[in-house]
């Protein structure tokens, strides 16, 4: 199972973050990255992840961006 597996196997995690301009605790906020990350491997700590940038303002206002790939975390 999932609890028992070292390496979280299994594991679902959904996001919904802030993206900022920057990394400044007090950088301006442009939209949002909302995703899911899954633990997908048995033997090593790997997750396959699919995340959507959702611009709410700024030069990008009203435009996504969506990506899918494999995170070797590590």
């Amino acid at each position: 199972t999932t609890n028992s597996s070292a390496t979280l196997f299994g594991a679902v995690m959904v996001m919904d973050d802030w993206l900022t301009e920057g990394p400044e605790a007090t950088s301006k906020m442009v939209g949002r990255a909302q995703g899911i990350y899954v633990s997908s491997s048995q033997e090593d700590f790997h997750l396959l992840m699919a995340t959507t940038f959702v611009f709410e303002s700024g030069k990008y206002n009203g435009s996504t961006l969506a990506m899918i790939g494999k995170n070797a975390a590590l």
